[in-house]
């Protein structure tokens, strides 16, 4: 039997050409995955902070009475977007009578807009588990920021007795996305020192400390924020120390930079502009090769 020779030709170039066709289209959603899943896009597009987002700190139902917010200790564990808490707050009884006092812990939640609120992860009472109930207040030291939600537990003291809170959390410190105009992402966190005016009464001694892992921060002014400022391994740590204290500010304020070669507004064009280019290239492919068959 003869054999078309033209007719293999030009069955061997429809092959070819759908060979083309099918690789552009298997190649294109891997290089849709790999852009997805690059450590660069998902953990380097920091967003950009608010500032409604803030920590807690004790403060007392009824605070005419021997009772004192004495100590605290906090470490703020920070991630790209959450900060984890842990902290002990001493109260001391200054005198000999008993007494029982109802303490809150408030964290405020006006205008919050966070998608993963407060996370409590244990709350005790001298290393022990410890009753508590959810309220809403306000706080007359800082009305403007309107309601707080808070823990309150109750406390009995004997005479000059002294307790320890420890409460163990995380919760969001971000909002928002990285600027298409700026290749800095900004981190700002705020924690709310001012309800410790409504004890009447100096706090004998607070120590502050922050761990800013170094994946996440480029750029940090440590002689304006910290006591104490050392770089571990992986983290940056800070200090801060205050003794016989009582807060003249509302808050205490750190911030720290990260250079992104790529932020979340230019992603979405990357990825905008691939989808398109791929519509583009399988349309033509298509075109070729109907165009060849027909």
């Amino acid at each position: 039997m003869a054999v078309n020779t033209n007719k293999l030709k030009e069955d061997n170039r429809l092959t070819e050409c759908m060979s083309r066709f099918l690789l552009r289209f298997l190649i294109l959603p891997f290089l849709i995955l790999f852009f997805f899943s690059s450590p660069l896009l998902l953990t380097r597009g920091n967003p950009i902070p608010s500032d409604y987002n803030y920590g807690t700190i004790p403060l007392a139902s009824n605070y005419d009475n021997s009772v004192y917010f004495k100590s605290e200790v906090i470490i703020f564990r920070f991630t790209s977007s959450r900060v984890f808490i842990n902290a002990n707050y001493t109260f001391a009884n200054g005198n000999s009578s008993s007494v029982g006092l109802n303490i809150l812990l408030p964290f405020v939640i006006s205008g919050s807009k966070e998608t993963n609120p407060l996370l409590l992860e244990s709350l005790l009472l001298d290393g022990l588990p410890v009753d508590y109930v959810w309220k809403t207040i306000q706080i007359p030291s800082i009305s403007t920021y309107g309601d707080f939600q808070a823990l309150e537990l109750f406390v009995y003291f004997d005479g000059e007795e002294e307790h320890t809170v420890n409460i163990h959390y995380n919760r969001d410190y971000q909002d928002g996305a990285g600027t298409f105009t700026s290749n800095t992402a900004e981190y700002n966190f705020r924690y709310c020192v001012g309800t410790a005016l409504t004890w009447n009464h100096n706090i004998d001694s607070a120590d502050f400390e922050f761990w800013i892992p170094k994946s996440i921060c480029n750029d940090i002014n440590s002689d304006r924020y910290f006591d104490t400022f050392e770089e571990e391994d992986k983290f940056f740590v800070g200090n801060l120390k205050y003794s016989d204290w009582l807060p003249e500010e509302e808050f205490i304020t750190i911030w720290w930079t990260d250079t992104v070669l790529i932020t979340g507004m230019q992603q979405i064009f990357l990825l905008f502009g691939m989808g398109i280019i791929g519509a583009l290239v399988g349309t033509g492919g298509l075109i070729y090769f109907l165009k060849r068959k027909f």
